[in-house]
């Protein structure tokens, strides 16, 4: 009588999947975290939904740190953006202004 064996295949599977998840959790909380201390809580919750949509646009799941790193860098530029869009806002009538507030370096 054969005896059922467990699927490797399945397993091997649901281990990387699960690999890959925490992978995905750990750098979207990373990203988060930075952006909630050094910008405040609305723009993190909204790098967050730029984080997910850019996730979302890859096409096979990242495999690599280095993978997730570009998913956060490509969210990171939605952040830049809003940035300079409130400094510049700032400095409408007095250019000077923009020099005098603080700068937002985005290294990858």
């Amino acid at each position: 009588m054969n005896q059922p064996t467990p699927n490797r295949s399945s397993q091997d599977h649901n281990s990387t999947c699960s690999e890959l998840l925490g992978m995905a959790e750990h750098e979207l909380a990373a990203f988060f975290g930075a952006v909630a201390e050094l910008f405040g809580s609305e723009q993190a919750e909204l790098s967050a939904e730029e984080w997910l949509d850019e996730f979302m646009a890859t096409k096979t799941l990242p495999a690599a740190t280095c993978d997730w790193r570009l998913i956060t860098y490509k969210a990171s530029r939605g952040l830049a953006t809003r940035i300079a869009r409130q400094l510049r806002s700032r400095s409408v009538g007095n250019p000077n202004r923009l020099v005098k507030e603080q700068y937002v370096c985005v290294f990858s």
